[in-house]
């Protein structure tokens, strides 16, 4: 479908570029809300750690959940490093200049999914 010259939104032929511009912002705010998410899931997860006591001594004492604390702690942190960078690449050399960054769309969510896994995890049948 043909659009007619007047109703155009800015160049003619430039609207792949002009769409190519705008996902940069969109993924640093589905990124936020991840870490949100996966904060509180962490948060659940190490007070439900002092209260279980599956094998007869509480979840904190077990070694593989301290290593599913240090690890959530990790993912967290490093997504959260991951969209301050984005964002501050994005305010000084603009979107273009942070395209590898906007990467964490894929990250975020990896991250998140890990995270309330683990937590999930934790909370065993009460999960």
């Amino acid at each position: 479908m043909w659009v007619p010259r007047e109703d155009l939104l800015g160049e003619l032929h430039q609207g792949f570029a002009i769409a190519q511009a705008r996902p940069g912002p969109g993924r640093i705010h589905h990124a936020m809300p991840l870490i949100g998410m996966a904060e509180r899931a962490y948060d659940l997860m190490c007070e439900r750690a002092a209260d279980r006591h599956p094998f007869g001594r509480t979840l904190a004492g077990q070694g593989v959940f301290q290593n599913w604390v240090a690890e959530a702690r990790i993912r967290i942190e490093q997504v959260r490093l991951l969209v301050l960078e984005t964002a501050w690449l994005m305010d000084t050399v603009g979107n273009c200049g942070a395209a590898v960054e906007t990467a964490l769309k894929v990250a975020a969510p990896a991250m998140a999914t890990w995270v309330i896994d683990r937590a999930i995890q934790a909370h065993g049948g009460a999960g």
